[in-house]
Order: C-alpha cells, then sequence, then structure tokens
C-alpha cells in the first residue's frame, strides 16, 4: 500500500469536525467490570445478557479470556469474566487474593479494586480485601508526593469508594461522597473509562450507597457505553491523541488553509481552561479525549504542542500557557511525568523515557519562537531540555534502549516493549540532538540488532514482528543513513496488505487494547519519514 492511498484513506475516516474518533477495541476487562456493576445494581437485565453473550463468545480455547479479542489469556482478564458470568467461586480466597496482589507487586490501584469487586459479588469474604488509607483522599493533593499512597494519582476514586466498601461502619462517610461527585464528570464516567467507573460503582453499592447520584451517573455511563455486540472497550475514545497522530503522520500540505485553521480553533478550544476537579491539574494541557471525562496529561499535550506547530499554529498565550504546564510535570530527575509532578514512586507518576522525549520535542519545536518574545521564559524551556537529556542518559540500559510507560507488548516475557521506546526516545529526542550522540549511536546499534529475519520489530529482541512497532521504528531511523539497508528491508513489510488490529497498549496496570486507525497513521508516518529520507 504506498503513502498516497494511505492518506487518501486516512483522511476518509475524518469525523464531521474534521478530526479522527477512532475506534478502541472491546475489552474482555471493561466488559466484565461493567457487566458485575450492573448486576449489583439489578438494572438493565437485557445489557447484561448482552454482554455476558459477548465473554462467552470471545472465550479462548484454553476457557480462558484476553484483555482484547486478538489478545492472548490474561489473568485478570479471565478471572473478570468468570466472576461476571457467575462461575464457581475460588476454593481458597486467602490464594486467590495473594495471586491477584502477585499480578500487580505494590501497587494497589488494580489488585485492591478486583479483590473488591469479588467480594461485592460474593466470591471472596470483604476481610481478605486490602484496607485502602481512603482517609488520605481529603488532604490537599500538593502533599500527596509525602504520603505514598499504594494507587496512581488517577485511582483516587476507587482509593475512596473501596475504603467506603471495606469500612462500612465509618463515620462521616458523607464527605467522601461529596468528593466523589465533584469529581465525577456529568456523564458519569471517570475517566471516560469503563473499568475504573465501574469499580466505583460496584463498591459505592456494595458500601450501601445504590441511591446516590454518584452510583446512578455511574450506572447510566456503563449502560451507555456498551455496543451492540455487547463488549465494552476500555475508554471512550482516544480523539485528541489520534488526532494529533493523524497530523503528524499527514503533514502539513495534507490540509487545506481553511482545514489547518480549523483544526487549530479545535484544538484550542479544547485545552484545559481551569482546573481539573478529577486531579486538581490546572489549566494549559490536553487530554486524550474531548470528553470531560479525560484529564490533562504530558503525552497528549506533547502530542498536541506538536501538532499545532505542524499545522502553523502561531505562537500564543495558549500555546505558552500549554508549554509552562508541560514543564511543570518534571520531577527532581530530570523527567517528565504523566499527570502530575511529584509521586514518583509508582509507575504512572513516576518520570518515563517516552513521555519525557516526546516532551522534548514539542519544547524544542516552540523554544525559538518562545525566547524571541520572552527571553527569561525561553532560557526556563532550555533548561528543562538540558534536564531531559540528563534524565534520558541516566535511563537509558546498558544494551542502549529505552523502556516505555504506555506501550508494550503480548509476545514479550517481560510485556514491555523495549524497542518501541527505544524507537520513540531516539525519533523525539534527536529532532534537536541529532544522531551523533554517544545515546543515539548506542540506541541505532540496539535497534538495528533488533530486527527480524522478515525485516520487522518485535517489542523486544527476538519477539514476533509487528506492524505497529516496526513503523515507530522505520520512523526514528528515517534520519540515520547506517540504517538504509534496515529500512529498505522492513518497507515491503509495512507496505503489504492492511495489517490485523494489534494490541500494543500497556494501559494503567497490564491492561490491553487495540485502535483501528493505529496501522494506519503509523505506517504512513513511517513510509512518509523513509521516502523523505530516501528522497533528500
Amino acid at each position: 500500500m504506498n503513502i498516497d492511498n494511505l492518506q487518501i484513506q486516512l483522511l476518509a475516516k475524518r469525523n464531521a469536525e474534521g478530526t479522527w474518533t477512532g475506534c478502541l477495541s472491546s475489552s474482555a476487562v471493561s466488559t466484565a467490570v461493567a457487566c458485575c456493576a450492573l448486576q449489583l445494581a439489578d438494572t438493565s437485565p437485557h445489557l447484561v445478557e448482552k454482554m455476558r453473550g459477548f465473554l462467552q463468545r470471545t472465550q479462548l480455547a484454553d476457557a480462558s479470556w484476553g484483555d482484547s479479542p486478538e489478545s492472548p489469556s490474561n489473568p485478570t482478564a479471565t478471572l473478570l469474566a468468570r466472576l461476571a458470568l457467575g462461575l464457581e467461586k475460588p476454593a481458597d480466597p486467602a490464594a486467590f487474593v495473594a495471586k491477584v496482589r502477585a499480578m500487580y507487586g505494590r501497587d494497589l490501584t488494580f489488585s485492591a479494586p478486583i479483590s473488591a469487586l469479588c467480594a461485592a459479588m460474593g466470591a471472596i469474604p470483604w476481610s481478605f480485601v486490602p484496607r485502602l488509607p481512603y482517609q488520605l483522599a481529603l488532604l490537599p493533593r500538593r502533599i500527596f508526593h509525602i504520603l505514598r499512597l499504594p494507587v496512581v494519582s488517577y485511582a483516587i476514586p476507587a482509593l475512596i469508594a473501596v475504603g467506603l466498601a471495606t469500612r462500612r461502619k465509618s463515620r462521616g462517610r458523607e464527605k467522601y461522597l461529596v468528593l466523589l461527585d465533584a469529581m465525577q464528570p456529568r456523564d458519569g464516567g471517570y475517566l471516560s473509562a469503563a473499568p475504573l467507573t465501574g469499580f466505583v460503582a460496584s463498591c459505592l453499592i456494595a458500601a450501601g450507597h445504590r441511591d446516590t447520584l454518584v452510583v446512578a451517573r455511574a450506572i447510566n455511563f456503563l449502560e451507555m457505553s456498551v455496543r451492540e455486540d455487547g463488549g465494552v472497550p476500555i475508554d471512550s475514545n482516544l480523539e485528541i491523541w489520534l488526532t494529533s497522530l493523524a497530523i503528524k503522520a499527514l503533514g502539513h500540505d495534507a490540509f487545506t488553509p481553511a482545514e489547518r485553521e480549523t483544526l487549530i480553533s479545535w484544538y484550542l478550544q479544547h485545552q484545559r481552561k481551569e482546573t481539573h476537579p478529577f486531579n486538581g491539574a490546572s489549566t494549559g494541557g490536553w487530554a486524550w479525549t474531548t470528553l470531560e471525562g479525560g484529564v490533562p496529561d504530558a503525552d497528549d499535550t506533547a502530542a498536541a504542542l506538536i501538532a499545532l506547530h505542524i499545522l502553523g499554529a502561531p505562537y500564543s498565550p495558549e500555546i505558552e500557557n500549554a508549554l509552562r504546564w508541560l514543564m511543570s510535570l518534571q520531577n527532581s530527575d530530570g523527567g517528565i511525568a504523566t499527570f502530575c509532578r511529584g509521586w514518583g514512586h509508582l509507575p504512572f507518576d513516576r518520570s518515563t523515557p517516552d513521555i519525557s522525549a516526546h516532551a522534548y520535542h514539542a519544547f524544542t519545536l516552540w523554544l525559538k519562537q518562545a525566547a524571541s518574545i520572552h527571553q527569561g521564559f525561553g532560557y526556563q524551556l532550555l533548561r528543562t531540555c538540558e534536564n531531559i537529556d540528563i534524565f534520558l542518559a541516566k535511563s537509558q540500559a546498558p544494551d542502549g534502549s529505552w523502556t516505555p510507560l504506555w506501550f508494550g507488548d503480548q509476545d514479550s516475557p517481560t510485556l514491555e516493549a523495549p524497542v518501541y521506546g527505544t524507537a520513540v526516545v531516539l525519533e523525539h529526542h534527536t529532532w534537536e540532538v541529532g544522531l551523533k550522540s554517544f545515546a543515539s549511536r548506542r540506541a541505532i546499534e540496539y535497534l538495528l540488532a533488533a530486527q527480524n529475519p522478515d525485516g520487522g520489530w518485535g517489542g523486544a529482541p527476538g519477539t514476533p514482528s509487528k506492524n505497529l512497532i516496526t513503523a515507530r521504528v522505520v520512523s526514528a531511523l528515517s534520519r540515520c543513513e547506517a540504517a538504509s539497508q534496515a529500512i529498505a528491508r522492513a518497507i515491503p513489510l509495512l507496505a503489504g496488505a492492511p495489517p490485523h488490529p494489534e494490541p500494543i497498549g500497556l494501559y494503567f496496570a497490564k491492561l490491553w487494547y487495540s485502535e483501528k486507525l493505529y496501522p494506519a497513521i503509523f505506517t504512513l508516518d513511517a513510509l512518509r519519514s523513509a521516502k523523505v529520507d530516501r528522497d533528500a
């Protein structure tokens, strides 16, 4: 498939606003959690049956389930699907809970709500559910980094709900319900995501709060999330993220002047203009979705800033505010965190190489314009980039790789995708640094050595080739003259028939998904990058 055909296909997938909504795969985890919540609410029996039908149809040959229909067996998906279908209870609750805890280690973000859901469904006694310090949720967020909570920043609603369910006789419960109400979007979906919303609703029902507005809104969101086939995706959509990636893949000239102006206005319309009630995020960032449940984060803000630069947006107070917001997420180690600065000890609140490099790219694109208007701010941006340099140098593995946070490979023994992470860092960080630095040379050598005989790359050396990962590597290596032969070997794989959906997301705590637009976006970006390099 050539560049022109891919470009035509991608442009044809725009919605009425001229952006890309996409379609996330249905998820056994999301479907099962939503199904349990609706059963506990004793509502919509027809939807419960539809969701059970989806789970029955997507069961694998070994009687297990994967996260998405394209995924291999997964313990969490299997556990939750069996729970939703009302299959037999665990014979040894203590061993059962220990197994769940072992999946996620010290991070209780997923293991505590899963255990609580099992208790709410009558599968295990409540005494086996971890006791979470939900009272701390009432404290000012600026001191959360001191508290070292056992859940990550986005999971505060689950922290509260599980706490209320495990301590049903505690006093002063109304103030926690008020906090949950304030954090809940009007459509009821915490983070616009079914798993978190389902966990919160289930625990509140178990805690005796079924008749509250918070539960009513959450149940309504879950009901609206059920697709015609009975499946439920892990998130409502990734519209801002997909649009940013599509603009980068298509390039400036794919849009008319009027389309560029419309897209610029669209981004500024959906930029956060007030403190977010969910996690207290300040103004200036972008979430992954335009829906109210989306929370500003570093990756989507960096992607939006890059897209706006490609579209030719003028430097403005809105751009500066976004740059300042992104800078505010820099940790003391120089890296950039996902949602908030300072928590640091759990995966989704600590610095990560892929997001740090992505932010670096955004900073360097706007640096000259920022410095020409505000010299002092330009110096701050430069210092931020220098600190990212230090973080990336320290976080590079001895073999030259970087391990990403947000994407993984289900075929990798560790489920991690250092090939993908290295490609992301190499592409974004070398935008200004160049390919001759010691870190870049090591990264290039790592990627070249990891190429498979078929010309593609998997998430880790020796794993089967994936179209999406191959595309990211080609995009990263396209400026490297020494990689021309490796790219030439990969092009036939990318230019072949459209690939089947590939679960690539290591979303939150080992939650996998695929997105229908990823193959077209990533492949077009790679082919355009390689073509530009060959024609130069």
